[in-house]
């Protein structure tokens, strides 16, 4: 972990790269990978490691801090370290399925804001429009089991900009209900922690 702010990765790089070298001979290359999530500061941290031998021998993953980082794409050094490193940023995204429900909204948005949101503003957009539903068809309770059980009802009933929702199997958060395992996803490692950054 670093602080916001950090220009200078060295100490940081140090300690991965000794723990990778460890994680190479212990279980081969093509058995270990990095995953770093970050933000605009992967340019300067991959500027930095963009020569490393082993540092660049092994796959990079990262998260949708990065995704779609224009800084990234737009320094050449680092933009060939993620080449190499073959570092993939997954994003939340839109459903074709929703386009209908969405793209009205998006465009409203964007013309308030200036620019295209992001699937999470819908993904709050949604959440808010189920609290609504269910606040609203609990007739205005204020007994929460009334309220929880409308709750319940149009979380896993409700398709809106950004599709189905569903609660989880701990019940504690509305999530997207649909996803296509193999088309989008595909399993590619296992992940097991390790100390550093």
């Amino acid at each position: 972990m670093y602080e916001a702010g950090t220009e200078d990765f060295s100490s940081h790089i140090a300690n991965v790269k000794t723990q990778l070298t460890q994680a190479i001979n212990q279980h081969g290359v093509g058995q270990v990978a990095v995953y770093l999530a970050a933000f605009d500061e992967v340019v300067t941290l991959f500027t930095q490691i963009a020569n490393d031998a082993v540092l660049s021998s092994v796959r990079w993953y990262g998260s949708d801090g990065v995704a779609l980082n224009e800084g990234l794409i737009n320094d050449s050094q680092a933009a060939q370290f993620a080449v190499v490193t073959g570092y993939p940023n997954p994003i939340y995204g839109f459903d074709p399925g929703a386009i209908d429900k969405y793209q009205p909204i998006i465009d409203i948005i964007a013309a308030e804001i200036g620019h295209q949101p992001d699937a999470f503003t819908l993904a709050a957009y949604d959440a808010l429009w189920v609290v609504a539903r269910s606040y609203i068809d609990s007739e205005i309770s204020d007994n929460f089991n009334i309220f929880k059980s409308s709750f319940i009802k149009n979380a896993e009933s409700y398709f809106g900009a950004t599709a189905g929702t569903a609660i989880t199997i701990s019940g504690l958060s509305l999530v997207p209900m649909e996803h296509t395992p193999g088309k989008w996803w595909r399993r590619t490692c296992s992940i097991l922690p390790v100390q550093g950054i």
